[in-house]
């Protein structure tokens, strides 16, 4: 079976379509999101400590410490 060249000819187009099939749709497969994150370290802390303030958490001389990660349920 795999020696008759309608086969591999069968497998060779079958093949093609297939790989342009994905191409075209691997967008609505596998949606990509790209988040510019234009924030640094003093435009996320002074906002952070404001809604603390505002709203009593922590002591009143409190330090702070700045933590960026990675979501990965907005990534995937």
């Amino acid at each position: 079976m795999f020696r008759k060249p309608q086969f591999w000819v069968v497998f060779v187009v079958l093949s093609v379509l297939c790989t342009a099939w994905a191409v075209m749709h691997f967008a609505e497969a596998f949606p990509l999101v790209t988040l510019d994150v234009t924030m640094d370290r003093a435009a996320a802390a002074a906002p952070a400590e404001e809604l603390a303030v505002a709203r009593g958490w922590g002591p009143e001389n409190a330090r702070h410490a700045v933590e960026s990660s990675l979501d990965g349920r907005v990534q995937s």
